[in-house]
């Protein structure tokens, strides 16, 4: 995603005829200061996003893990498949800034090994974006309420579990949401499609109006719905003024972000 993106930004035509799609973590890559990134997200042309992804802890049906307050007062054994993926990020956000009691168990290969895992009862759950996948791969488990999801990581409750709690509910001060709402904004622009930067502002309309007509067809959603797949798409320009207000947050709030990133 990092790759591609500096290629649209720098090397590819500006004409409309190159467009990406990329990695939702990307758009804040400079922000953060991440190594390698030579864009300006707030020059590149953003077309829209196709999803909003989920960021719940879910625990398995069997766990002592059943509500917030059970992380709050309990060990909280979550799987991860990678350093730096949400599903160690999150566990340090909140550790750091609820006081919960999460241990991280790393070393699983994807997402599909954590499932097994919890299965086994190896580990108690996992945390970061996944209803989507618990929905193509393990369906059966929301039907047969095999999980529990005592908090969503998110602005808005998920319809699937509308009476989890969401982190910003419980966030006691605007500092705290503020470092909650720039280190989701990258699950609400799941899968952000984009143009250059010099590409002319009508082929830019053209491009955001055939995005928003794709995300609207008939063919195109019964194939999401054949997939078991979601779609919660994102307009270009609300792609663009969310980014805009993560560019424009406090450098402390920033810094903040950033240390937690890190997982300090």
């Amino acid at each position: 995603g990092l790759l591609a993106t500096n290629y649209l930004y720098t090397q590819a035509p500006q004409d409309g005829t190159t467009i990406g799609l990329i990695h939702s973590t990307v758009p804040l890559a400079p922000l953060f200061g991440m190594s390698g990134a030579r864009f300006d997200a707030l020059k590149i042309h953003w077309l829209g996003s196709m999803d909003r992804s989920d960021g719940p802890c879910t625990s398995w049906h069997t766990s002592p893990i059943k509500t917030w307050a059970d992380m709050l007062d309990k060990e909280f054994m979550v799987g991860s498949s990678g350093v730096g993926s949400q599903m160690e990020l999150y566990p340090v956000v909140m550790n750091k800034l609820f006081g919960t009691k999460i241990k991280v168990i790393g070393g699983y290969k994807d997402g599909a090994s954590i499932f097994h895992a919890m299965e086994r009862e190896e580990i108690h759950g996992r945390c970061g974006p996944q209803l989507t996948s618990i929905g193509s791969l393990r369906p059966q488990w929301l039907t047969e309420k095999k999980i529990r999801v005592p908090i969503v990581v998110s602005e808005r409750r998920t319809p699937l579990f509308p009476h989890a709690p969401t982190l910003l509910e419980l966030a006691k001060d605007e500092p705290t949401r503020q470092q909650i709402r720039l280190l989701i904004v990258s699950q609400d622009l799941d899968r952000p499609v984009l143009a250059p930067p010099g590409v002319p502002a009508e082929r830019v309309k053209v491009l955001r109006d055939a995005f928003n007509a794709t995300m609207a067809d008939p063919a195109f959603l019964a194939d999401i719905k054949k997939r078991r797949l979601t779609l919660d798409w994102v307009h270009g320009e609300e792609v663009t003024s969310t980014l805009a207000a993560a560019y424009a947050m406090p450098p402390d709030v920033v810094s903040a972000a950033k240390t937690m990133m890190a997982g300090k």
